[in-house]
């Protein structure tokens, strides 16, 4: 499953803390590998995204559509770049 088809399963339960966490511990390890690899955007946008999915979890914020919305479009972005380092490891793999 990715995120996005985590983020599918909790909008429709909001409550059910372990989504976000699930979600969270793939956030972290992403963050961590991006930043490890040089990957700023990915690394700043998934910390962002990380942040307020601890907050959800910790009880600081609830999950409201706004927040909800909010993860979506970061995860969507986060897919989206990390797609693009895919496409230009295979363009540059096919030149060796």
């Amino acid at each position: 499953l990715t995120m996005s088809d985590e983020m599918l399963k909790f909008e429709q339960n909001p409550n059910n803390i372990e989504i976000v966490n699930v979600m969270f511990r793939a956030a972290h390890t992403l963050k961590g590998m991006s930043g490890t690899m040089g990957f700023e955007k990915i690394q700043k946008l998934t910390h962002t995204v990380e942040n307020m999915m601890d907050d959800i979890r910790n009880g600081q914020i609830q999950a409201t559509q706004e927040t909800i919305d909010f993860m979506f479009k970061g995860i969507e972005r986060l897919e989206k770049l990390v797609d693009e380092i895919k496409l230009c490891s295979k363009f540059l793999y096919s030149l060796l």
